[in-house]
């Protein structure tokens, strides 16, 4: 009797720190989820940022076609606040792309509300996010661009703050620089062009080093 209870104690605490342990890796996503399908429903469990969101059962989705202000940055809290309040603990459709997931092991998709909303889109609607384009246009890369000229037009959001303007900017790496950014002194690969706007609108946000 004395060695089963000398040992109850140890295992009960070991059963607890594994439940622990298991709990955090869950909600982390660091255990692998079941990929999700196209044209199901899923619950929107968590919001991580502006273009990054978490569905029940694990999976990462980063949000195609967009590109919202890093945490810390001038309305990134807004750009969240946005998602939390349109779709956190709400259900969404989701469309993939060419790709169906990224570099950092997040599912890439076009995602819907059960409005029929394109989510993509109205966070440019908002103001709180640039045309994000690599390669050749996508599925919704109208709509999408749509949105964000309607935004800059009412100067909502991201709109509204005041820009220094350049003789003409360089798209580079995918996004758009001012001429003197340092970030090109590593880039070999080069467009000029000479208005912001049809940068932008081609899909190439600002360099988040020189914010043209």
């Amino acid at each position: 009797m004395r060695k089963i209870r000398r040992w109850a104690v140890p295992s009960v605490l070991l059963v607890v720190v594994f439940a622990v342990v298991l709990r955090r890796a869950l909600l982390e996503g660091l255990l692998s989820a079941a990929a999700p399908e196209e044209g199901r429903w899923y619950r929107v469990e968590w919001i991580t940022d502006g273009d990054t969101i978490r569905l029940a059962g694990g999976v990462k989705v980063r949000l195609l076609g967009i590109d919202t202000p890093e945490k810390g940055a001038p309305y990134s809290r807004r750009a969240t606040d946005f998602l939390i309040q349109r779709i956190k603990n709400a259900n969404v459709r989701l469309e993939f792309g060419p790709e169906r997931t990224d570099r950092y092991g997040r599912t890439l998709a076009w995602v819907f509300d059960d409005s029929g909303d394109l989510i993509n889109a109205e966070i440019l609607r908002a103001g709180y996010g640039y045309l994000y384009l690599l390669g050749p246009p996508p599925k919704y890369g109208e709509e999408l661009l749509q949105a964000q000229r309607e935004a800059r037009a009412a100067r909502r959001g991201l709109w509204s703050r005041r820009r220094k303007k350049c003789a003409f900017y360089v798209v580079a790496g995918g996004v758009t620089h001012r001429p003197d950014c340092p970030r090109l002194k590593k880039m070999r690969s080069r467009r000029r062009v000479d208005d912001l706007y049809e940068a932008l609108d081609s899909g190439a946000p600002p360099c988040r080093t020189c914010k043209p």
